[in-house]
């Protein structure tokens, strides 16, 4: 892969704790078969006798798997503070001053390999509402396919979203009591929402999805998403 520096990794999402308990294992063995260390521990283990002869091999699924494990560790405040600093290292949509902002996103993402996955996911809330593109196949298999049924309920559920109180447990109750009426999965009703408002199949839980982008953005993202059906092809 070539020479890469230390700060780049930093710039790409990973946890320096992590980083660092990865790159002490390339050359070092604890003996025992762990490999999860803190940076203390790190130091407490380390012995000259364990150095390793053969040559290390950089493994990114390793390190990728090492990250995505302290990141589930750690607690919210040491994320917050990981992910401000992973934004203030890059150009992102997402502003890096607002702390509860920012703990909501970690906190909807949980389980996120590297900081970047947050903003892969979540980045697209944070732009203009005519300034995304939306993902064919998404567009065509949630919403245009079997004579356009996905785009049948995002018209349907637009005016209820329209009334709806924007609250988390306003949302959900909303939701679950059309999925009830009409005998259906949450997918069904949620996934036409999504595609809408956030150009893709995939994005943190369908209410907490439309409670960051707020209810002004969200009905006109549906308004613009509805007008391109023409445009479209079934």
């Amino acid at each position: 892969d070539g020479d890469v520096e230390v700060h780049a990794f930093r710039a790409a999402g990973y946890l320096p704790e992590a980083l660092m308990n990865f790159l002490a294992l390339l050359g070092w063995s604890p003996g025992g078969g762990r490999e999860k260390f803190t940076p203390a521990e790190l130091v407490e283990a380390f012995s000259l006798d364990r150095l390793n002869k053969a040559n290390a091999k950089f493994d990114r699924q390793k390190l990728l798997a090492f990250n995505t494990d302290a990141a589930a560790e750690a607690d919210q405040a040491r994320l917050v503070e990981g992910f401000k600093d992973y934004l203030d290292l890059n150009d992102t949509p997402i502003g890096a001053d607002d702390g509860v902002l920012l703990a909501e996103l970690v906190r909807v993402n949980a389980g996120f390999r590297t900081f970047a996955d947050i903003v892969a996911k979540c980045g697209v809330l944070f732009v203009a509402d005519d300034a995304f593109d939306y993902d064919p196949k998404a567009f065509k298999k949630v919403l245009t396919r079997a004579e356009g049924v996905g785009y049948a309920m995002l018209a349907e559920m637009r005016p209820r979203l329209a009334e709806c109180e924007w609250t988390a447990e306003a949302l959900e109750a909303m939701l679950e009591g059309v999925c009830l009426a009409k005998e259906v999965g949450m997918a069904k009703v949620a996934q036409p929402i999504r595609v809408a408002v956030a150009g893709r199949a995939v994005s943190p839980p369908i209410a907490e999805t439309l409670l960051m982008l707020g209810k002004e953005s969200t009905l006109a993202r549906i308004d613009r998403c509805l007008a391109m059906r023409a445009d479209r092809p079934d």
